[in-house]
């Protein structure tokens, strides 16, 4: 058995930004800064973010520069000119500024 399962909460650190792959599906790009304190002093962990069709356009439509986000999904890598990316592959995201769930 195994599982790839991420639970983030924080802030978005630029708006999210929107392409139509090739295949006509819309992916949306966007990065979450989680803070926390590691030895007592403040650290900042960035998280790059993907999404896809439903919850791209809805993350268009609601989430800017310093929204703060639920986002639940799964860790996936891409290697690319030698060098492997980590992105967290949205399942679901929740905007916690008074916003509604995404569909």
């Amino acid at each position: 058995m195994s599982l790839n399962k991420i639970h983030i909460i924080g802030n978005v650190g630029r708006d999210p930004e929107e392409k139509d792959t090739s295949n006509g599906n819309t992916l949306v790009h966007f990065n979450v800064a989680v803070s926390s304190k590691k030895q007592g002093n403040p650290h900042t962990q960035w998280f790059y973010c993907k999404a896809f069709n439903n919850i791209a356009m809805y993350i268009s439509k609601h989430v800017q520069t310093g929204t703060k986000v639920y986002v639940e999904g799964a860790m996936e890598s891409n290697d690319y000119q030698g060098k492997t990316y980590w992105n967290l592959m949205c399942h679901k995201v929740l905007v916690l500024d008074g916003k509604k769930e995404t569909p």
